[in-house]
């Protein structure tokens, strides 16, 4: 009588070619994961930049004498109370998984007669 089956070392060569495979596709696959997390994380902060020049156009102005705030601060509760973010859940801090909003924001700057935007997790470092 003929036994139809696999015996224990095809099994064990099935197993160890997959194993192979997962160690190289594996590795492969978390970098891509990793690119797009930052590459996701970069546009949240475009957005909230993006955001943030929309309230300085409203807010900002040049003081009477042609003088105006060297260093100044919005923070992302300002703009999504402002209406200036929609999506409420814009931001989210990938590495930590947190949405902690109350320090998040943009600095403003006044350089070469421009404002410069730049986002920071920490609006307290402003100057």
């Amino acid at each position: 009588m003929k036994s139809r089956g696999f015996t224990l070392i095809e099994l064990l060569a099935a197993i160890v070619l997959l194993a192979v495979i997962s160690l190289v596709t594996v590795p492969a696959l978390i970098g891509v994961l990793d690119q797009s997390k930052e590459k996701l994380s970069e546009e949240q902060k475009l957005a909230i930049e993006n955001a943030a020049r929309s309230w300085g156009f409203k807010h900002l102005y040049l003081a009477k004498d042609g003088v105006t705030p060297s260093s100044s601060f919005v923070t992302l509760k300002d703009l999504q109370d402002g209406g200036y973010l929609e999506d409420k859940n814009l931001y989210k801090n990938l590495r930590t998984r947190e949405k902690n909003i109350n320090n998040v924001g943009v600095c403003i700057e006044f350089k070469s007669e421009q404002y410069v935007y730049t986002f920071t997790e920490n609006v307290s470092e402003c100057e």
